[in-house]
């Protein structure tokens, strides 16, 4: 998966290694997934970027590259799609993660009423 990430995959080069002509393979992605095979890996590559930004110290240049985009592309793609740049992606996966959650005196889970 890390190569298949890293590497340039064209449309043609996938239906090939599924034994599908391009169109049908976009046929069954649509149909399945609601997408195309091309936005699909996209969306895989932007969550493993994701991943390297909260567990990672790489650079944003370096996250690009090991996702298979240019560092631009990724920086704009990840301001269209998740409406953050990758420096505040990263910022706010870190500063969740690792925080008490307190809930409210009240809170109760389901319809069962607290026992305390």
């Amino acid at each position: 998966l890390k190569q298949t990430l890293q590497s340039k995959v064209t449309l043609e080069e996938m239906a090939h290694h599924f034994g599908f002509h391009p169109h049908y393979l976009i046929e069954l992605f649509k149909k399945d997934l609601g997408t195309t095979p091309m936005q699909y890996l996209q969306s895989l590559r932007l969550e493993k970027a994701k991943e390297y930004l909260e567990f990672t110290s790489y650079s944003v240049q370096e996250i690009a590259e090991l996702v298979g985009f240019t560092t631009p592309y990724f920086s704009r793609l990840c301001c269209e799609r998740l409406g953050m740049s990758p420096t505040q992606i990263r910022e706010q996966m870190r500063t969740v993660v690792g925080k008490d959650i307190v809930l409210e005196q009240d809170f109760v889970i389901g319809s069962q009423p607290s026992i305390y």
